[in-house]
């Protein structure tokens, strides 16, 4: 169940605020919040807040805004993200990942193999809306209408596509990763380390095999030499960032619960301050 709200930004005077019935109604109903509660919204447009309920007239929940945040919980980059027309459950999931990933655009897109169906742009705002608020983001993306490939595509900004399923290797793995404008911190013939570009601590580097291995549990008994190597990587790079002295920790998610985002297995090298436990 999520404890953050949505408000329009007509509703926000001053220092005050105001839900609409729906929310009012979850707010009294659902969470049976009562007068005095905080409570953590957005407009959706880029302004969290957070505010104390001190009145429920009328069934409408009203009070006073205690702070504000700018673009909290938002990626610094915008990520317009084109999204090949699939199955109705799956794009379910792929709107999920991608709002909670930080994408801020998504245009479905109608290309030679995908499935012929109507798209409801308003599923699809509902699916992304319910995403925001269980990420706590500030912006809500905009969907667009179904558009062609060639439509989508920005001569202007840096264009990523995501090929699945196509061959054992991605084509042009390092080409892709250069135009990202992401730093290469080693290379062989079967891995790549590269710095995170959202870092946790003062090293925080990802150890990615050449081949598409989506998760852990696709790994074949073939690959265990791939991990193994990753493994290894991960301590020589250590040393070489010298912080294998003082400890470093070593990470490998998978799947939904795991916290995995990127559906290309990869070693997180994490170092350079002192570790909690539990991580979460």
């Amino acid at each position: 169940m999520s404890n953050f709200f949505f408000i329009s930004k007509k509703n926000i005077q001053k220092n005050n605020f105001q839900f609409d019935s729906d929310e009012s109604h979850h707010l009294i109903n659902v969470m049976r919040l009562k007068i005095g509660a905080e409570i953590c919204f957005t407009d959706g447009e880029g302004n969290s807040y957070i505010g104390s309920i001190s009145s429920f007239d009328n069934d409408i929940v009203s009070g006073n805004i205690l702070d504000t945040h700018n673009n909290k919980n938002e990626l610094n980059y915008h990520i317009h993200l084109g999204l090949p027309v699939i199955k109705k459950s799956r794009i379910k999931i792929a709107i999920e990942k991608s709002v909670e990933s930080g994408v801020k655009q998504i245009t479905p897109l109608s290309l030679e193999r995908s499935l012929r169906q109507n798209i409801s742009i308003e599923r699809l705002n509902s699916i992304s809306k319910s995403a925001v608020k269980q990420s706590m983001r500030s912006i809500i993306p905009a969907i667009n209408p179904t558009s062609s490939l060639s439509d989508w595509y920005d001569p202007n900004a840096l264009n990523i596509a995501c090929i699945i399923g196509a061959d054992k290797r991605l084509s042009g793995f390092k080409a892709q990763i250069l135009k990202s404008g992401l730093d290469i911190i080693y290379e062989d013939d079967l891995l790549i380390a590269i710095k995170d570009i959202n870092p946790v601590a003062p090293v925080h580097l990802l150890i990615i095999p050449k081949k598409v291995i989506p998760t852990l549990n696709d790994l074949s008994k073939e690959d265990s030499i791939i991990v193994g190597k990753m493994v290894s990587l991960a301590k020589d790079l250590a040393k070489k960032l010298d912080i294998d002295k003082t400890g470093y920790r070593t990470v490998f998610n998978c799947n939904d619960h795991g916290g995995q985002t990127v559906y290309h297995i990869h070693l997180h090298l994490i170092g350079g301050r002192k570790m909690n436990w539990p991580p979460g």
